[in-house]
């Protein structure tokens, strides 16, 4: 059964209302693919100014190359890395026999479909691990999605009765990793939410979030061309 854990709206705990929390469609079709973003094709121009703002270039415009970066498509080696994270994660997964949501599987082996991911702060990044939840060791912990500043993380939960429900948690189970040096915290002290009932659903939602974030890139250039 899935533990009980505190629960949270889909990108994690807020305090008070929040007017901007997206939910599911009411005609929801269960395929999360049905609202993944369309492809934007950057220009030359775009892509240049892509380049500039990972190198601390904004002469373009800060907000403009950042947008320009959010937009552009993955380099090749970025690909091939998530490829190969994602290859670590199943094997891992296998031995354990847990079995991982065909859409998770259908994401993290197109291309094409992470180019089309362009929010400003949550991205796509398996974690080639496998933890036990602390609270109950029989549910496996494998880590999806992280905010782009380190400020939290989305796993999948994989549970014995083969649910598999979204949580979230301010730190990532790649302990070694983000405390290289002196005190590591222990996983023990982690503070898990329930996001979501399952991967689908929050795919969903994370991607009618992109098509939200593209909205309001193209209002930002309209509003302030050239910044």
């Amino acid at each position: 059964m899935i533990p009980v854990l505190p629960k949270c709206p889909y990108f994690g705990p807020v305090t008070g209302e929040d007017e901007d929390t997206l939910l599911l469609p009411e005609n929801w079709t269960g395929n999360p693919f049905d609202y993944l973003p369309d492809l934007y094709v950057s220009s030359e121009e775009e892509l240049k100014q892509a380049a500039q703002y990972i190198n601390g270039d904004f002469s373009g415009g800060y907000v403009t190359s950042q947008i320009a970066y959010f937009r552009a498509p993955r380099k090749q080696e970025q690909h091939a890395t998530r490829r190969e994270r994602f290859a670590t994660m199943q094997s891992l997964a296998s031995e354990a026999n847990l079995t991982l949501p065909s859409t998770l599987i259908e994401l993290a082996t197109r291309d094409d479909y992470v180019d089309r991911i362009r929010h400003n702060t949550i991205w796509f990044r398996p974690q080639p691990m496998l933890v036990d939840l602390p609270a109950a060791p029989e549910c496996k912990i494998l880590e999806l999605f992280w905010e782009g500043q380190g400020c939290g993380y989305w796993s999948l939960l994989h549970c014995p009765d083969g649910s598999s429900p979204m949580i979230y948690c301010d730190d990532s189970i790649d302990i070694e990793s983000n405390y290289p040096f002196g005190y590591q915290p222990d996983i023990a002290s982690f503070v898990y939410h329930q996001c979501a009932r399952n991967f689908e659903e929050w795919l969903t939602i994370y991607f009618l979030d992109c098509q939200r974030d593209d909205r309001n890139y193209t209002e930002m250039l309209q509003k302030y061309p050239g910044m």
